[in-house]
């Protein structure tokens, strides 16, 4: 457990460093050109201090400061620097795209920071000058680079527990990304419920690979290594997904105790690893595998326990279920133990009832483990804010010192998700504030089971479906299709639902025929859920639109598709030649960049839909005239 007597990360990291300053903190497993490979907790806590000063000479405390940095230990010292001297951390992702930078300047018109940390490498992208032309007053400082200023030391300011820390923004898979207030008092209250959930130990060892800009990688990886004072070590994300096995033979190599990821990594190793390179493996130290930050399907975990449990000796009670979000800092509940399934049937959950049932149709819901006893859980009708019964699905409302301060600069929406109450059969509200997490599901025997997300629930005719149903009953109608790249969206007052799914890279060649996969992915969920599949828009591997962390924004590919924006695949049939030849015309005569782009995605989505040849012509001439006339 933690340094006793300590309140805050930083006062807890001093300790361990004069308590047991020669330990590894935190090693790189990676190759990188410069930056830091290791850390004892005596040496992070002297470069903590001493960037801490340099912060203080260059910016003033409850300034912002993004973090903008390659896989590594740099962010790591720049984190925990900001701490120090009060500057309220914001990380982000590191850019790969157009996307990417839209998202930092999205971020940062937001939060308005002063400063930019970062790396001499990453500085030299040419994209970071669009950050420096939006603000010229922006400080964009390389922390492996010369300082070109005397250094004038200061008193480091005094820590509350109420200051704040980071602003946690959130993946934005339902809605606009938003900065969560996270303060030290957060952190604390939240890093005790992991240690309790995980039964961490300072002779553990710890391994991750997630992004530390996400919530899970900062506060259950780094932050908890830190509160905890055991050894992490840390690996590439990219290492991971370009090679899973990888993550293993670290465990193995190790000696891990601790690591995990979300539901994607377990069903990547299944897919990647051979039974021979599994049975090289010694996993019988581990005694967490954690697996959060999306749902998490019954049968990947159960394939993944028994083939790792038979070829490399992975104990059956390591798997450890959680539930958790940005809002509430990060953990909500979680145990370690067999894999808790329960089967619901279909009809009952869609009407928000709980009910299990053996057929074939019925749906299997993952328990999330045991609430913590640090958090008042509640689950709460959304429409009419009363405590639903012990057999219904609900809202998960979240009370206590893990729920944060709310979002930056949200006041409204502060009001609306921090600040809700529960009202009794009398109407009268309660006197505690409820934060609505906006995810809906049900405890049983003490368990936490979430069915999905509030604003994803498609209505159709009365009824409630949940999309993660369908698009799994989507991911086994074709061979071809990617696993954890499919999204179910509902159109207005339609009937039916339309799927958008990407198609493995290794399946594309000349005998395959997309209109075989749309029928079967029709046939399928109508089989599995009854409901009729009016479109289905096949994508190339990778296009689907993710969140950060990986999951699917629903909402944002539903206003691709009205806009028109997808890019789907295509044969280069008939129709394909025919389309192409209208669009090499129009774009001859059609100067208008916007109006070209506009045009070739216009087409593209013809040819993926079902409409006959004639009509896909009478469409793209249509489009051709209102863009010249």
């Amino acid at each position: 457990m933690a340094v006793m007597g300590t309140d805050n990360i930083i006062a807890t990291l001093e300790s361990h460093a004069n308590l047991n300053g020669g330990k590894i903190a935190f090693e790189y497993l990676g190759r990188q050109s410069g930056g830091i490979q290791s850390l004892t907790y005596a040496d992070l806590n002297e470069r903590v201090q001493y960037q801490a000063q340099i912060l203080m000479n260059l910016v003033d405390s409850g300034d912002r400061a993004v973090l903008l940095f390659e896989p590594g230990l740099d962010f790591i010292v720049s984190f925990f620097a900001c701490l120090k001297a009060k500057i309220i951390a914001v990380p982000v992702s590191l850019p790969f795209n157009r996307n990417g930078f839209s998202n930092i300047l999205n971020i940062m018109n937001d939060c308005e920071p002063k400063i930019v940390l970062t790396t001499k490498k990453i500085l030299e992208l040419s994209g970071l000058i669009t950050l420096k032309a939006q603000n010229e007053s922006l400080i964009l400082h390389a922390v492996d680079a010369e300082l070109q200023r005397d250094l004038v030391e200061k008193d480091f300011p005094h820590i509350a527990e109420d200051d704040i820390c980071f602003l946690q923004y959130t993946s934005g898979s339902t809605g606009w990304p938003k900065g969560v207030i996270v303060t030290h008092k957060n952190i604390m209250a939240n890093e005790v419920m992991i240690a309790e959930a995980f039964g961490t130990q300072a002779d553990d060892i710890g391994l991750t690979w997630l992004p530390v800009y996400h919530d899970m990688g900062l506060i259950g990886s780094v932050l908890q290594t830190v509160y905890v004072g055991l050894t992490c070590y840390v690996m590439s994300p990219l290492d991971f997904i370009r090679k899973p096995l990888k993550w293993l033979q670290f465990i193995s190599e190790k000696g891990v105790t601790i690591s995990g990821g979300p539901n994607f990594a377990y069903e990547l190793c299944l897919h990647r690893i051979s039974d021979d390179e599994a049975a090289s493996l010694d996993l019988s130290r581990v005694r967490v595998l954690f697996n959060g930050a999306e749902p998490i399907k019954a049968n990947v975990m159960q394939r993944f326990m028994e083939k790792f449990n038979t070829q490399s000796k992975l104990r059956l009670d390591t798997f450890l279920p959680c539930y958790g979000l940005a809002e509430v800092t990060l953990l909500v509940s979680g145990v370690t133990g067999p894999l808790n399934a329960i089967s619901i049937d279909r009809e009952k959950l869609n009407a928000n009832l709980v009910q299990t049932s053996q057929d074939q149709t019925a749906v299997q819901v993952v328990s999330c483990g045991k609430i913590s006893t640090h958090i008042d859980c509640r689950i709460v009708n959304p429409h009419t804010h009363q405590e639903v019964g012990a057999d219904e699905v609900g809202e998960i409302w979240l009370a206590g010192e893990s729920v944060t301060a709310g979002y930056w600069q949200k006041p409204e929406v502060n009001q609306e998700t921090f600040a809700a109450t529960i009202l009794d059969k009398a109407g009268k509200p309660s006197q505690e504030h409820y934060l609505r997490t906006g995810d809906m599901g049900f405890i049983k025997n003490g368990d936490l089971y979430v069915t999905g997300r509030l604003k994803d629930v498609i209505i159709i005719r009365g009824k409630n479906y949940y999309p993660q149903d369908i698009e799994c009953s989507v991911e086994v109608a074709h061979p071809a299709v990617r696993k954890g790249c499919v999204a179910a969206v509902n159109f207005g007052n339609s009937d039916g639902v339309t799927v958008v799914l990407e198609i493995k890279k290794k399946s594309i060649d000349k005998t395959l025929n997309f209109e075989t996969i749309r029928t079967q992915v029709k046939e399928q969920v109508a089989a599995d859920i009854g409901l009729p599949v009016e479109g289905v828009y096949l994508l190339h591997q990778g296009r689907i639109n993710k969140t950060t962390s990986g999951k699917i924004r629903r909402r944002k590919i539903k206003e691709q598709i009205e806009r028109g924006q997808l890019i789907c695949l295509t044969h280069p049939n008939r129709r394909t030649v025919m389309a192409r030849n209208y669009v090499k015309n129009g774009l001859e005569v059609i100067r208008d960049r916007e109006q070209r782009g506009q045009l070739i995605r216009y087409s593209s989505n013809l040819l993926n839909s079902m409409i006959k040849e004639r009509e896909v012509r009478a469409l793209i001439f249509n489009r051709l005239k209102s863009a010249l006339f």
